[in-house]
């Protein structure tokens, strides 16, 4: 237990809201797998550990603080150490030569890591990466500024193409919650390119200082269920919290909300479209008018 590093558990609960772990990182955000969570070397090392072992993965730390060999031993890790005369983007290379199915990096600091970081997934590997951004729809936007330190690319345009690239992102708040810091999970979002239908928000969840939450779930696009489901994933716990939000009165006034407002949308377009019309008519009535006639639409 002491090479995981948790500082704090404590038991809030079972409910899916009340699931929290105290763990020693600062906060900022992470991809993995193409997915994004908040950095911690415990969330990392979470996600490692539910890599088949038959999968070679290629780890490339800037500190080498996660111990991953001796706590997963039935995984084929090989570990790389940035240093003064290896860059992460120089083990970056490297690694690919090993053929592996995952490439986990630690944390993207440069554009130099990010472009290699890209090229990585590009050739359909796998990976886990930190990266600092304020929520999960930033984070396309970021990976993207970051790559063009490096490449002259369009960043609008390119960040399209890392919508592509990503799959799942992760945010990881932290809280002080009656003296105590607490870690949640505050977002989590299924990145898809717009003309996919854009990206949607599956999960969000706001904590007060007294350790109340809200939070609201979204179902995931029929790609992304087929995809993990094709990894072996199973719905059971996600579909049951699904559908007791969709039975909660939070539900239910978030839905009477966005059903309001896109009442209030379309009493606007219709308006506009009766404005719109009164204006043609006008117009046409003075066309028709005799030259110098005084006579006003009425």
């Amino acid at each position: 237990m002491d090479g995981l590093l948790i500082t704090e558990v404590e038991d809030l609960g079972t409910s899916l809201e009340m699931t929290c772990i105290e763990v020693d990182h600062p906060e900022h955000t992470y991809l993995s797998s193409n997915f994004l969570v908040t950095h911690n070397t415990e969330v990392t090392k979470y996600l490692v550990s539910e890599i088949p072992f038959r999968e070679k993965i290629a780890l490339i730390e800037d500190v080498a603080e996660m111990h991953a060999k001796q706590l997963f031993p039935n995984l084929d890790i090989h570990s790389w150490v940035v240093t003064g005369s290896a860059k992460a983007s120089d083990l970056l290379k490297a690694s690919l030569r090993n053929n592996p199915e995952w490439v986990i990096v630690t944390e993207l600091r440069s554009g130099e890591e990010a472009v290699e970081w890209l090229e990585a997934i590009k050739s359909d590997h796998r990976s886990i990466t930190s990266l600092h951004a304020s929520s999960t729809s930033d984070i396309p936007s970021r990976v993207a500024g970051m790559y063009a330190e490096e490449r002259p690319v369009d960043e609008v345009r390119f960040e399209q193409t890392v919508f592509k690239l990503l799959n799942i992102g992760v945010q990881i708040e932290a809280k002080i919650v009656n003296g105590k810091k607490v870690r949640f999970i505050s977002e989590v979002m299924e990145f898809r390119q717009t003309a996919a239908g854009g990206p949607i928000l599956l999960f969000k969840q706001h904590m007060n200082h007294e350790g109340v939450s809200r939070y609201a779930i979204q179902d995931m696009s029929e790609d992304m269920r087929q995809r993990l489901e094709d990894a072996g994933a199973e719905f059971g716990q996600f579909d049951k919290a699904l559908k007791a939000y969709h039975e909660s009165d939070a539900y239910k006034e978030a839905y009477k909300r966005e059903m309001n407002r896109k009442a209030n949308e379309h009493k606007d377009e219709i308006i506009a479209v009766q404005v719109g019309k009164q204006r043609a008519t006008n117009e046409l009535r003075q066309m028709a008018a005799p030259s110098g006639s005084n006579n006003r639409p009425s």
